[in-house]
């Protein structure tokens, strides 16, 4: 018999699948897939026993607490019954299952029982309860609950292994089977007698039209299932459910004609309507008989409360960083405002099972990152508004809330990534940014068509065409599905209201994004392109066009798996593809042959025209250091002056950034080599001198960050990225992917969801190169978990913003620089990516800036043929945008102008203070981001540099040998073509200024370390390409072109 709804769409949630969800969405399967011990009994009616099947050996056994009545029903009932469900609405449940649901509302969660829409059990039901109360076990059987559910073998049904709640419904479950046979399948985890290995499984068959009995040991030990494979056709059975007896009236079972309610009667009885158990008072009946809501008394939070409550155990409230409120039974007027203000330190605040409605007004917790709001009353969300740092959100199991106020969440929530334990990143940043965009359009041509201010504008004039304008936006302005038009209009109330009063206060404007210029992508074969581009000129009219329309993010799913070991699948560069492998390992030592030559250096993508010869080299096995030269300090002539508070940078999305500043050391430090390692080798070879190294990056420290190791640097160059512990010298992870050169890595932390707890902050890290496919990697699980592709072509720099820790920028090999947002983690390593904003260069971006002091609004950029920064605000409406302005430096008035425009270091050096040079230079400049950018005009893109210093440095011609900052020591770091490292240590001490037209040397300058091999003697120096120190200055990172990682640490004097 057909059902009166047919559907494509299922309920399934979780890790529940049907076949529908796992054609559709990719998903698997996981009951019945356990790869376990397990003991197979079937169920014989006449003897009561479980009788062993498929070779079990063990003996048959007692199993009580079954009946079966087949044939309870005829054929002529059957097919009545079930054509009175068809005319009925079978709404979609897990794993296949549709249903229908005729009882009390119930919170099983809460513990709460509620009437609410309840009519009553269908009235053809009543025969089939006086049926059953002829069977002496069912004589007394009342039930106030009726459950229909549909299964279908089209479908995939089934239902998990599970326990009916004890805490509500009584002792009998009764399950009246229809329109097949079946098989219910009773299980029990921790074995049973000799069988405490395994899963002991007991199938009980069911006949069509039987009624089956669940009671006793089997009720509420035993879990029931309904395999897939057992459902044959279409299935039908309505289960029906009796109270404890706690719930029952004055303790008591109530009279067979008191507790039924046909559809079509008016009579309800309401001493059922609202029931709670609390867990301290079990055994005790609570009926809303007087009092329809009964909650535990709860006196006022009390400081005393609170520090019970919270933890770590302190005597102050200002020092508690977590604090449970949970089940209280807390309506809103318990919370004091005064008192939980004082939790400034608070992180973790749990107020789920209350009855709280909203939050109280004036309530202000600045550093509070998770909450739990749910199984609570809460009916407007706009009480959260003031959580401006709320990173995890649970407000599930509040009954009023609806997928507007989802949206409405995402908007005012501005750092929000977990809501009900789901990644909605990327959503949420749609949300924000996208829609928003769309709707002020849409806002902006209500106004254009109908509107305009009045003349002369009076207050009440004013007041009148706000009312007529809101309105008609909000009547007018239509979009996204209809489940959402709580959320539009609201968000479009808002905006109208903006948009009016930015025309009658109208404030400066902002800066003007210039116009993207579009070429086609060229197909760079190496890193440094000696011919120039002719096509290059920003200011050629047949190069631009203006872009305004914004795109949606493309959202992809990306699912974990592991490190390929084969060729890279190739992806769309707006879809996220597969790793189809497992991650490898590292040896935990680098190990050093006795005895090798050396090769000679093969050329690389990213360095071609070298034009000096090294000499033939050996593996290291001893450190020796030779004396270094120090030169002579100089006095300054600009005052660099570092802060000693932090100052903050409001994000576009109302998120506080802080820059961290620092107080720089009077003295330079000293520094000693500790460790030269070679473990970037192709195929593991130690003679393996031709690969070079591109980049390196130490982890991040966050908060509570179990996940981070101490003082590790990620490295990357040929086929690997490594993860080296630089006290111990130890390679303590090494992923690899043949065929691959990597270029860059870059490290951040996102937050991963935990089941049944909040999410916790991981360190990832993101590594690019040839293919332009960014792999992204936790190290601590030992995983790369997924991948997308940023480019058809190599990927030159990986940057994560420090404000927006999912947010990415790659840049390219064809002059594109994209931001992507990467989100979030789910428990199983699930992420999606999207794509936010692009910005086009005309020429390969090498290196990536984001100001200290505004690093949501602006990106300097070094390529190859110049400098530039781009503006990228996503409140704007423009997602592809060309260069805002190009910054130029002195040295290009020299000849060979190209030459000088390759900009292969950049750094901040401070908040204001950038260290850059470029190819051929012989020097590093420090000049002043806000004094360039004060003299920007939107006429003119080319704007100079203000320059501050020039430091000295060497004379070669050899490109790509990166600088780096140490910000917090006052540090300027390059190393030169002999595997000198130059060092500069701009410091407070050092007053006076700058000389003009003088360039300052180096404070050191570290010679390569004597390496001495036995038999071999000393190993010339090679070409220092990156560097790295970490925030404490306590290591130095040293990547040379032939397969070295030098480790240097700062000692005391």
């Amino acid at each position: 018999m057909a059902a009166r709804q047919q559907t494509v769409y299922c309920g399934c949630k979780g890790i529940r699948t049907c076949l529908i969800c796992e054609a559709n969405y990719d998903k698997r399967q996981l009951l019945n897939n356990k790869d376990s011990v397990h003991y197979d009994f079937t169920y014989d009616q006449e003897s009561t026993l479980a009788v062993p099947v498929g070779g079990n050996i063990q003996q048959a056994f007692p199993f009580p607490g079954v009946f079966l009545w087949e044939n309870f029903v005829s054929e002529n009932e059957e097919r009545e019954l079930v054509a009175q469900m068809d005319q009925n609405i079978w709404r979609e449940s897990q794993s296949g299952r549709r249903k229908q649901d005729f009882g009390p509302k119930v919170n099983f969660k809460k513990r709460r029982v509620r009437l609410g829409g309840f009519s009553g059990l269908p009235a053809i039901s009543q025969k089939l309860v006086d049926r059953m109360t002829k069977e002496p076990l069912l004589a007394d059987f009342r039930p106030v609950e009726q459950c229909n559910l549909e299964y279908s073998s089209k479908r995939g049904s089934a239902i998990d292994p599970h326990l009916d709640d004890s805490w509500l419904w009584g002792e009998r479950l009764v399950t009246l089977n229809l329109l097949s046979d079946t098989v219910i399948t009773l299980s029990l985890d921790q074995g049973w007698g000799d069988m405490d290995r395994g899963e002991v499984r007991v199938a009980v068959n069911m006949p069509r039209r039987s009624l089956f009995v669940l009671y006793g040991e089997a009720r509420h030990r035993w879990k029931h299932a309904i395999r897939r494979e057992h459902v044959l056709g279409r299935r039908v059975c309505s289960t029906f459910r009796e109270l404890t007896n706690e719930f029952l009236h004055g303790g008591e079972q109530e009279k067979p004609h008191s507790i039924w309610w046909t559809r079509s009667s008016t009579r309800k009885r309401t001493d059922v309507t609202s029931v709670k158990v609390h867990g301290a008072f079990p055994g005790k009946t609570r009926s809303s008989e007087g009092n329809p809501s009964v909650h535990p008394i709860m006196e006022k939070i009390t400081e005393r409360i609170l520090l019970e409550k919270g933890s770590p155990k302190a005597d102050k409230l200002e020092k508690i960083t977590s604090l449970n409120l949970s089940c209280m039974g807390l309506k809103n007027q318990d919370l004091s405002v005064a008192l939980l203000n004082k939790l400034a330190a608070l992180e973790k605040l749990d107020l789920s099972g209350n009855m709280l409605q909203k939050l109280p007004a004036g309530l202000s917790l600045p550093c509070l990152r998770l909450l739990n709001f749910s199984n609570n009353d809460m009916e407007e969300v706009t009480s959260l508004e003031a959580l401006t740092g709320l990173q995890e959100l649970r407000l599930d199991d509040n009954l009023y809330l609806t997928v507007s106020d989802e949206h409405k969440v995402m908007f005012l929530l501005p750092q929000l990534k977990f809501l009900n334990g789901k990644d909605i990143s990327v959503t949420a940043n749609h949300v924000r940014y996208v829609n928003s965009e769309i709707l002020k359009k849409k806002v902006i041509g209500v106004w254009e068509k109908s509107f305009s201010l009045p003349d002369p504008p009076t207050s009440q004039s004013l007041e009148e065409l706000e009312k007529k304008f809101v309105h008609a936006a909000c009547f007018q302005v239509k979009y996204g599905p209809s489940s959402l038009n709580d959320y539009t209009k609201w968000r479009v109330e808002i905006i109208a209201k903006e948009y009016l009063k930015s025309l009658i206060e109208p404030e400066e404007e902002g800066d003007i994004t210039a116009e993207a210029p579009v070429k086609e992508n060229g197909s760079p074969s190496k890193r440094k392109i000696d011919d120039p581009d002719p096509n290059c000129n920003t200011e050629n009219p047949r190069k631009r066009r203006m872009i305004n329309q914004v795109v949606a993010p493309e959202a992809s799913p990306c699912k974990t798996t592991g490190l390929s070991s084969g060729a890279s699948v190739v992806a769309s560069p707006r879809k996220s593809s597969r790793l189809r492998g497992t991650p490898q390992k590292s040896d935990s030592r680098v190990s050093s042959p006795v005895c090798l030559k050396m090769n000679t250096p093969k050329s690389s993508l990213r360095k071609s025209s070298r034009q000096q010869s090294t000499p033939k080299k050996a593996t290291v096995s001893q450190v020796g250091v030779s004396p270094t030269t120090k030169g002579a300090k100089k006095n300054l002539k600009v005052q660099l002056l570092t802060p000693q508070v932090s100052s903050s940078s409001k994000t576009e999305d109302g998120k506080i950034w802080k820059a961290t500043k620092y107080q720089v050391s009077k003295e330079p430090a000293s520094l000693q080599p500790l460790h030269v390692l070679q473990c970037h080798s192709k195929h593991d070879r130690p003679e393996d001198f031709s690969t070079q190294l591109w980049a390196c990056a130490f982890e991040p420290t966050h908060n509570s960050n179990a996940d981070a190791w101490a003082q590790s640097v990620a490295t990357c160059g040929g086929e690997t990225v490594c993860v080296i512990d630089c006290e111990s010298g130890h390679v303590l992870k090494k992923y690899k992917v043949p065929g691959e050169e990597f270029f860059t890595v870059a490290w951040t932390t996102v937050l991963m969801a935990r089941e049944g707890a909040f999410a916790r902050s991981c360190s990832i890290l993101a590594a690019g190169g040839k293919r332009g496919v960014v792999k992204l990697i936790h190290p601590r699980a030992n995983l790369a978990y997924g991948e997308f592709r940023a480019s058809r072509k190599s990927i030159s720099m990986l940057l994560f913003s420090p404000c927006q820790t999912s947010f990415l920028f790659t840049g390219a090999y064809d002059n594109k620089i994209i931001m992507w947002d990467i989100g979030g983690l789910d428990r199983d390593y699930n992420f999606k990516t999207s794509q936010l904003l692009i910005m086009e260069t005309c020429s390969t971006p090498l290196h990536f800036c984001l100001p200290p002091c505004s690093p949501d609004t602006h990106l300097i950029s070094g390529c190859d043929k110049g400098l530039y920064s781009f503006d990228i605000q996503l409140s704007k409406n423009m997602q592809k945008r060309a260069e805002e302005m190009e910054i130029i430096f002195p040295v290009y008035k020299k000849s060979g102008k190209d030459n000088y425009r390759t900009i292969d270091g950049l750094r901040f050096l401070t908040e204001d203070i950038v260290a850059s040079k470029s190819h051929m230079q012989g020097s590093v400049y420090l000049w002043s981001w806000s004094g360039t950018r004060a003299l920007y005009q939107r006429k003119k893109k080319e704007v100079p540099a203000v320059i501050l210093a020039e430091l000295q440095w060497s004379n070669t011609d050899i490109p790509y040998l990166s600088l780096n900052t140490c910000p917090g020591f006052g540090y300027v770091v390059c190393g030169d073509e002999k595997g000198q490292l130059w060092t500069y240590h701009i410091t407070d001490a050092a007053k006076a200024n700058f000389k003009s037209g003088k360039v300052v040397p180096a404070t050191e300058v570290l010679e390569w370390p004597s390496l001495v091999r036995r038999g071999v003697g000393l190993i010339e120096g090679a070409s220092i390409n990156s560097v790295a120190m970490d925030p404490e200055f306590r290591y130095l990172i040293a990547l040379s072109d032939k397969n070295m990682v030098v480790i240097w640490k700062r000692v005391s004097a």
